[in-house]
């Protein structure tokens, strides 16, 4: 899902078939043009098996329909409050690799001031501010070698190489996914594209692949890492005296 445009290239391949527990899904949304070269294939559930329609990657969606699936700033910080208790909070560049591993939980990338992009298009924070964030191959800390649970930036988000993850991506502003192996997101990716007019990117090296396929469960809950709980807004709690 991406509030701006896509392109897909290479040997890469977005699916929404095989999960309708949240309802039949397209393969992609984007605000503007989905562009689909090489041998890449977009899969939606729109009633058979053939990639690359009209009902798979759905074009010019209007910017009203991506609000139910938008942060508000004050979400946004509770989900930052979250990663700072589990220790998985950074700010500003950051490189996640096999020397620089990614934990389990909730990952929150900041801006550099680590205050909230501005939201209401003034455009007041710079694009300096934002977040960089690279995931390479061997990123993922869990023996396992897949990354569970979900991933937000505050900027854009680059993702390079053999990366395997179960949960949710939400990048505020743009996102380039070039894989190689086996890597393989399942779960859902939410590109905001606050700034950037350029696509967002989904591509693969040679004889490597990109594969991006949907999950409900794994979107929700990140393979089980994401906590399912309720937190007190922060200002509206008060002890009443006796």
């Amino acid at each position: 899902m991406v509030r701006g445009e896509i392109s897909a290239g290479g040997n890469s391949n977005v699916d929404s078939r095989s999960d309708t527990s949240c309802g039949n899904k397209a393969g992609t949304w984007s605000n503007g043009v989905t562009t689909i070269g090489g041998s890449a294939t977009i899969y939606g559930h729109d009633g058979n098996n053939v990639a690359n329609q009209g009902g798979d990657a759905v074009q010019n969606v209007p910017n009203s329909a991506f609000d139910p699936y938008t942060y508000s700033n004050s979400e946004l910080s509770a989900l930052k409050a979250l990663a700072k208790a589990q220790g998985t909070y950074y700010q500003g560049t950051v490189l996640f690799n096999s020397s620089n591993r990614i934990p389990n939980g909730i990952i929150y990338v900041d801006t550099v001031s680590g205050q909230n992009i501005d939201l209401n298009g003034a455009n007041t924070t710079p694009t300096s501010d934002f977040a960089s964030v690279d995931i390479h191959g061997g990123a993922p800390a869990d023996a396992s070698g897949i990354f569970s649970g979900w991933v937000i930036v505050a900027g854009s988000l680059s993702i390079s190489g053999n990366f395997q993850m179960h949960g949710m991506i939400y990048v505020q502003n743009d996102l380039t996914y070039t894989g190689t192996g086996t890597g393989q997101i399942d779960g859902a990716i939410i590109s905001q594209n606050i700034r950037d007019v350029s696509a967002t990117t989904i591509d693969t090296n040679t004889g490597g692949n990109a594969a991006i396929i949907y999950n409900c469960n794994y979107a929700k809950y990140g393979g089980g890492q994401v906590p399912q709980t309720w937190t007190i807004e922060s200002g509206t709690y008060k002890e009443i005296s006796g």
